[in-house]
C-alpha cells in the first residue's frame, strides 16, 4: 500500500515544479519585453483637447459661437459672400471649377457664401420649417431661391461654408452638430430681427447667406443678413 502512494507522489511533485518554472519564466519574459503594454493612472490618460478646441466636458454650444459671432462669423461672411449672379453662372459653366474656387467643402458637397437682391414671391410657413421664394435675375436669366426663415433651419451651410471651424476642433461629432444648430439659430434671429415672413411677399430684399450645392436648380439659402426695401 505504501508504494503504490509514494509513485503518484512523486509525480506531482514534478509536475508542480515544471508549473512554477513555466510561470517564472513567462514573468521574466513580461518583464524584458517594456512594449508588451502599459500601464496609465486613470487621472492621467485623460485626453486633453488642443488650445481653442472644444472642451471634452461640458461643452456650452452657446458660449462657443458667443466667442466667433462677432469677431469671425459676420466677418468672415460678408467678406467671402459671392455674389450670386456671377457665382450661378460660373456654377453653369463649370460647376467643378467654380465650387473649387468659391465653395468650402467639409466631407460632402460644397458649401457656398452668396449674396443677392430679389423679390419675394411667396412665404410658407405652415410648417416649423418656415420658407420663402426669392426671384433673383442672373445673366442666365431669373432663378428662384428659396430662402430658410424657420423657426427650424435645417442644414449645416453656414458653418460648412465659412471655413473657419473644423471637425477636429471638437471631441465628437454631437459638439460639431451642435455648433452647426446653433449657427442656424443666431443667424435666423439676425436675418429676421423679428420680422414677420409673410410680411415679405411683394417686396425686394437684399439677403447674404450660406448654401448647400445639392441641386444647382433647387438652391436652399440659409440667411444670416437680411434687409427689406
Amino acid at each position: 500500500m505504501d508504494k503504490k502512494f509514494e509513485i503518484p507522489k512523486r509525480k506531482m511533485t514534478v509536475w508542480k515544479a515544471a508549473g512554477w518554472l513555466l510561470g517564472l519564466a513567462f514573468l521574466v519574459n513580461l518583464a524584458g519585453c517594456s512594449a508588451f503594454f502599459t500601464i496609465i493612472p486613470i487621472d492621467k490618460a485623460k485626453i486633453e483637447s488642443p488650445q481653442g478646441s472644444a472642451s471634452n466636458k461640458g461643452f456650452d454650444k452657446v458660449a462657443y459661437v458667443d466667442g466667433i459671432w462677432n469677431e469671425k462669423v459676420l466677418p468672415t461672411v460678408q467678406q467671402k459672400a459671392t455674389d450670386f449672379s456671377q457665382l450661378y453662372t460660373e456654377l453653369t459653366l463649370n460647376q467643378d471649377a467654380a465650387s473649387q474656387k468659391y465653395g468650402n467643402k467639409v466631407g460632402g458637397p460644397y458649401n457656398f457664401l452668396t449674396k443677392f437682391e430679389g423679390k419675394v414671391l411667396s412665404a410658407d410657413t405652415s410648417s416649423r420649417v418656415g420658407l420663402i421664394t426669392t426671384q433673383v435675375e442672373t445673366t442666365n436669366g431669373p432663378v428662384n431661391l428659396t430662402v430658410q426663415v424657420g423657426p427650424v433651419v435645417q442644414g449645416t451651410a453656414i458653418r460648412d461654408a465659412l471655413g473657419i471651424i473644423a471637425f477636429n476642433d471638437f471631441v465628437n461629432q454631437l459638439q460639431f452638430a451642435d455648433v452647426a444648430d446653433e449657427l442656424n439659430t443666431r443667424a435666423l434671429k439676425n436675418a429676421l430681427n423679428n420680422t414677420d415672413p409673410t410680411s415679405l411677399v411683394g417686396k425686394t430684399v437684399d439677403i447674404t447667406g450660406a448654401f448647400t450645392l445639392d441641386n444647382k436648380d433647387k438652391i436652399v439659402i440659409t440667411p444670416v443678413f437680411m434687409t427689406a426695401k
